[in-house]
């Protein structure tokens, strides 16, 4: 009984604790930055993409739905435009942590309509990443610091109340189950069990530039091979290496370099959103005590 009694402690302490908001913040702010980034090459294109004046091919046009006609079809070029100023405004209240949950409420429903408008077209499993993470941080108070909100309630923009530990777990188990379902997918899916998938990849629409430049030397066949099993090795050990205190870091710099190349090579660049929530896997005392640390440091030299 007391070994259980210390096992269910240990779970609680682990999934229910109270922590400083400071990495959820910090996560907070960089999606913010990354959704104006992801909008911004969208925003000379809404005509096109969003209006009954483009090429808009809505998810529900053709299936019997409750939902009125307004939603599910394109609307007029003036009203496109209103509501992309309203979704890049609700981007930057989510960013500064002013009106948050508003804002947060704004991000999800106007993601999911841009989605089924048009983007299902281009649909990735960044799509469901992404709006998992906005709800999630609806509700994880990641707005008690480093915020507008706190500025206004404290008088300081780093004042902070303490959270539930709840939701950075829950965002790190996502990101682990996204890099492990995706890595033991590669196993079994045909396409992956060579380079070829690769090798043509950078020749055709997704292909950067310096791809395209690359493979006029006509590169080995072998060479794609190596990449293809490395890649499916990286994706597969990759959550595991992020919960292992000791080489958490070396694992997160893997990751960072693995997507960079990855946009370089593919133009696949949006799963660079990634990279804040690799700061959930740190204990959260340990990312304020760093932060604490830098800040002290600067106003010393300051």
């Amino acid at each position: 009984m007391r070994d259980f009694g210390a096992l269910l402690q240990a779970w609680n302490i682990w999934w229910y604790r109270q922590c400083p908001p400071h990495a959820l913040a910090i996560v907070r702010i960089c999606v913010g930055l990354f959704l104006l980034t992801y909008a911004g090459t969208y925003i000379l294109n809404i005509p096109l993409l969003f209006s009954n004046e483009g090429m808009a091919l809505p998810l529900l046009a053709d299936v019997n739905t409750p939902l009125p006609t307004w939603i599910i079809q394109p609307p007029s070029v003036a009203i496109a435009y209103l509501i992309a100023c309203i979704f890049l405004i609700a981007i930057i209240l989510f960013t500064i942590g002013w009106y948050y949950r508003l804002a947060t409420i704004i991000l999800i429903i106007l993601g999911i309509y841009y989605w089924q408008l048009s983007l299902h077209l281009f649909a990735t499993s960044y799509n469901r990443l992404i709006l998992f993470a906005l709800i999630i941080l609806l509700f994880s108070g990641a707005d008690r610091t480093y915020s507008l909100r706190m500025k206004k309630e404290k008088g300081a923009w780093d004042s902070w109340f303490p959270i539930s530990i709840l939701p950075s777990r829950l965002l790190a188990v996502q990101v682990t189950v996204t890099y492990l379902g995706v890595g033991l997918q590669k196993y079994t899916i045909e396409g992956w069990q060579g380079g070829e998938i690769l090798y043509y990849s950078m020749m055709g629409m997704w292909s950067t530039s310096f791809a395209r430049w690359l493979m006029q030397s006509d590169p080995p066949m072998a060479l794609f091979d190596f990449l293809v099993l490395v890649t499916i090795l990286f994706e597969t050990v990759m959550p595991f290496g992020l919960w292992h205190a000791k080489t958490r870091k070396w694992w997160m710099l893997g990751g960072i370099g693995f997507h960079f190349f990855i946009a370089i090579f593919l133009s696949i660049w949006w799963f660079i959103a990634l990279y804040p929530l690799y700061l959930l896997f740190f204990v959260p005392e340990d990312v304020y005590d760093w932060v604490k640390e830098r800040l002290q440091g600067r106003q010393k030299l300051q």
